[in-house]
């Protein structure tokens, strides 16, 4: 089980990484189909929803 410290900074990275999607979405548009992108986000989001049912 990880620490709360940890926990958090997990939690922090996961939702930047999920401004960096919605901040660069057209331009990662470029290199990517938008079901790559959506099933990228899709993973984090999952993460995100796990890491938070850790928290409590």
């Amino acid at each position: 089980m990880i620490n709360k410290e940890e926990l958090r900074a997990r939690i922090e990275w996961t939702k930047r990484n999920l401004q960096f999607y919605a901040l660069f979405w057209h331009d990662l548009l470029k290199e990517q189909s938008p079901e790559e992108l959506e099933k990228q986000i899709n993973q984090h989001l999952d993460m995100l929803i796990e890491l938070l049912k850790t928290e409590d």
